[in-house]
């Protein structure tokens, strides 16, 4: 992991290069738009966490909206079933 943050990405040309530099040796970037490959890693797996979740707490709700909804046809079917 040391090495990693030594590197980091440019942003114009998406290549990778020692964050140390001042520019960008493939495209000229300026550094100071450079962000550490560590960093750019740990964003990715922020915004991985969140999408899941959010992905999750979508299917729990969706679950429960059918589970619902199950319940009352079953309600529904027992009642027409017993005898008057």
């Amino acid at each position: 992991m040391r090495n990693m943050d030594r590197n980091a990405i440019c942003h114009m040309c998406g290549r990778t290069m020692d964050a140390a530099f001042i520019y960008c040796p493939w495209c000229g970037n300026v550094a100071e738009e450079l962000v550490s490959l560590t960093q750019q890693i740990d964003d990715v797996f922020t915004r991985i966490g969140i999408v899941c979740e959010k992905k999750t707490d979508s299917r729990i709700a969706q679950m429960e909206d059918t589970l619902g909804e199950l319940e009352q046809d079953l309600s529904s079917l027992l009642s027409e079933a017993r005898p008057s």
